[in-house]
């Protein structure tokens, strides 16, 4: 669990979250999570008691373009990784057809 704390007192369940906390953010750049339970999380006492929390809040404008570029970024690092390592490869396989034993 992220943030997210969980006491039983008789049966009352309470469920503690930090606001102020943030542990992640979504991937699409849309969110930021202050607090989850990562799944089904069982109550203390009461292992057949499931509970799921997820607390986020909307990313503001300016995080939201600090992401997306770094999006940018990355994906065209990829096809640069890419082309650098198809082009390793086609030089590699014309070493390949050298003869080891060939002393000319």
């Amino acid at each position: 669990m992220q943030n997210v704390t969980m006491t039983v007192e008789g049966k009352i369940l309470t469920i503690r979250v930090d606001l102020t906390q943030e542990v992640a953010s979504s991937p699409t750049g849309g969110t930021i999570t202050i607090a989850s339970t990562e799944g089904a999380a069982s109550v203390p006492g009461h292992a057949y008691v499931k509970v799921r929390v997820n607390v986020f809040r909307d990313m503001k404008k300016e995080e939201k373009e600090r992401v997306t570029r770094w999006s940018r970024w990355k994906k065209a690092g990829v096809a640069v990784l890419a082309v650098v390592g198809l082009v390793a490869t086609v030089l590699g396989a014309e070493d390949d057809d050298e003869d080891p034993d060939d002393t000319d």
